[in-house]
C-alpha cells in the first residue's frame, strides 16, 4: 500500500508534468520584457512576434484563451520566433505604443533583431490564420516591411502593386488604398470579381473625410449595379453614404432636408432611407432617461416604414439596444422580429447572440440555449470573443 506521503510526491509530480504539458500546448512568451525579448532576437537569430494588447480588449482576450493556447499554434511560433507579450497601456508597452504607432488592439508585430518592423497584422484570427499570418511574416517576399522598402525604391509592376496593396490593407497602412488604386490604374477592367474586392477593401479603409474625393467613390458611384455582383451591396451602398455625409464640414452639419437631396444624387431612390437611419443612430448614441424612450418610439416607426431596407447590421443593433433597455414583452418581441430578420439575412455570432438574449428575457429558455450554442460555435469559427455568450448560456442552464 502507497504510503500518503509518497503518493503526494506521486501527485505532485503529476501536477507538474501536467502543468509542462499545457505550457508546451501553446506559446511561449517572454511578459512586458523588451529589451529580454531583442537579446535573445539577436542570440538566436530570430524574428520577434510582439502581441500588442491591453486588459480591456476582448478581442485580445479571444486570442489569448483560444489561440496562443493551440498546439499547433504554439508549435510553429515557438520554433520561428521570440514571443512577446506587452500591455500597451503600462510599463514598457507605453513607450512601445508611441514608438510603433500602435492605436488598434491587438495589434500583431513582427519584428527583427534590431527592432525594425517587418509585418504587422490587425485584429483576433483563429489558429489557422494566425498560422498563415507568421509564414508571411517569414517570407521576405510577402512582409509588410520588405514590399514598403522595395515600393520605395521604386518597384512598381503590377503583380508587386497588388501585393503591397492587400498587405498594407492587412496591416492598416494609412498608404494601402493610394496603393490600390495605383494597381488598379495598370488594369484596363476593374470589373474583375478580384479587382472589385480590392475597391471594396480600399475605399473601406480611406478616411471618412477624404471618401468623395477618391477616385475609388465616384468609380463605385457609377458601377453600383456591376460592383454588387461581386461584393455585398449594401456595404458599397454605406461607403456612399458616409462619403456623401462627411463631404459637408463637421462644423456645419447639413439638415435632413440638404443631406436626403445630397444623398438621392448619389443614390436614387435611398435619400429618404438612409437619412431616417442617420437620424435613428443619432438617437441611440444618446442614452439615459427621456432619451431611451424617444429612441425606442423611434425605432418602432423607423421599423414599420423601411425594416425591409434595413441590413442584418442595423436590425441587430437597434435589437440589442432594446434587450438592454426594456422589459416590455411586447416590445421585446418586437426586438425579437428584427433580430429573426437578421438572422435570415445573414446568420453569425452577433445575431444569434442576440436572438438568444431575447428568447432569455421572454421567458423561452429552450430556444435561448439553442441561440447560444449556435453562436458560440459561429463565434469559434471566425476567432471572436464569446465570454458574454458563455455567461448567459451558463446561467440559463442553472436556472433550468
Amino acid at each position: 500500500m502507497i504510503s500518503n506521503k509518497l503518493h503526494l510526491v506521486f501527485l505532485c509530480i503529476w501536477l507538474l508534468g501536467s502543468h509542462l504539458l499545457a505550457q508546451e500546448a501553446g506559446i511561449h512568451f517572454i511578459h512586458e520584457q523588451w529589451q529580454t525579448a531583442l537579446a535573445q532576437a539577436k542570440a538566436q537569430d530570430k524574428l520577434i512576434f510582439v502581441d500588442a494588447y491591453t486588459t480591456w480588449c476582448g478581442p485580445c482576450k479571444w486570442m489569448a484563451k483560444h489561440t496562443f493556447t493551440d498546439e499547433e499554434v504554439g508549435k510553429f511560433y515557438n520554433e520561428h520566433f521570440i514571443n512577446v507579450k506587452l500591455d500597451m497601456e503600462k510599463g514598457e508597452g507605453l513607450e512601445f505604443a508611441e514608438k510603433y504607432d500602435v492605436q488598434a488592439y491587438p495589434t500583431l508585430l513582427f519584428l527583427d533583431k534590431d527592432g525594425q518592423v517587418v509585418h504587422i497584422g490587425l485584429g483576433s484570427r483563429p489558429p489557422k490564420e494566425f498560422i498563415q499570418l507568421g509564414q508571411i511574416a517569414l517570407d521576405p517576399e510577402r512582409r509588410v516591411g520588405e514590399l514598403i522598402r522595395a515600393y520605395e525604391q521604386g518597384t512598381r509592376d503590377p503583380d508587386f502593386l497588388r501585393k503591397y496593396a492587400l498587405a498594407a490593407l492587412d496591416a492598416g497602412l494609412p498608404q494601402a488604398a493610394h496603393v490600390a488604386i495605383e494597381y488598379l490604374n495598370t488594369q484596363e477592367d476593374w470589373l474583375t470579381e478580384e479587382n472589385a474586392s480590392l475597391i471594396l477593401q480600399a475605399i473601406q479603409a480611406t478616411r471618412y473625410d477624404q471618401l468623395a474625393q477618391s477616385p475609388l467613390f465616384a468609380f463605385v458611384k457609377d458601377h453600383l449595379d456591376e460592383l454588387s455582383q461581386y461584393q455585398d451591396r449594401t456595404e458599397l451602398e454605406n461607403v456612399l453614404f458616409y462619403g456623401v455625409l462627411f463631404s459637408f464640414p463637421r462644423n456645419k452639419r447639413p439638415d435632413d432636408a440638404t443631406l436626403e437631396k445630397a444623398v438621392e444624387a448619389v443614390l436614387p431612390g435611398k435619400g429618404a432611407f438612409f437619412v431616417a437611419r442617420n437620424r435613428l443612430y443619432d438617437l441611440m448614441r444618446v442614452q439615459g432617461g427621456k432619451h431611451d424612450e424617444r429612441f425606442m418610439q423611434a425605432a418602432i416607426d423607423f421599423m414599420q416604414q423601411y425594416a425591409d431596407q434595413a441590413d442584418w447590421q442595423l436590425l441587430n443593433t437597434v435589437a440589442w439596444r432594446f434587450y438592454e433597455l426594456t422589459d416590455d414583452t411586447q416590445r421585446l418581441q418586437l426586438a425579437h422580429q428584427w433580430a429573426s430578420r437578421s438572422v435570415s439575412l445573414d446568420k453569425n455570432y452577433f445575431n444569434m447572440d442576440t436572438l438568444a438574449a431575447l428568447y432569455y428575457k421572454l421567458g423561452q429558455k429552450d430556444e435561448a440555449v439553442k441561440c447560444a450554442r449556435e453562436a458560440i460555435t459561429l463565434a469559434q469559427a471566425h476567432g471572436i470573443d464569446y465570454e458574454g455568450t458563455q455567461e448567459l448560456l451558463e446561467k440559463i442552464e442553472s436556472e433550468q
